[in-house]
């Protein structure tokens, strides 16, 4: 593929991911949500009040933490197979927590239960 044809698909997918997560953050239950570098937790995107000021740093380590932890303890259960968390769902009253990874970055969807 010549580097405009890759330009271009490139930028053919972004606006689609952008535009996914606008319908996203529409839903009357999505309080937020963030897409981070896997690799070090650093914001790329966040969308939502529930994410102003630290609140965004603290979501990302957590969730950070959460992907890495479950990722440590299934390999240990399972040594022949190492494969990454394509989904964890984390809920109690007050929220609901999707992490999505697809290995290099992870979506964090935070929504409110009650609203569904």
């Amino acid at each position: 593929m010549a580097v405009a044809d890759q330009k271009a698909f490139y930028r053919t997918v972004m606006a689609e991911s952008a535009e996914g997560l606008r319908r996203l953050q529409d839903c009357k239950p999505v309080k937020g949500t963030l897409i981070l570098d896997r690799a070090d937790a650093r914001i790329i995107e966040s969308q939502g009040n529930i994410f102003e000021g630290d609140q965004g740093k603290k979501y990302a380590r957590a969730c950070r933490n959460i992907i890495t932890a479950i990722t440590d303890n299934l390999n240990d259960i399972d040594q022949s197979e190492s494969e990454d968390i394509k989904l964890i769902r984390v809920r109690n009253k007050k929220h609901e927590i999707i992490l999505t990874s697809n290995g290099n970055y992870l979506l964090i969807c935070v929504q409110d239960p009650s609203a569904a």
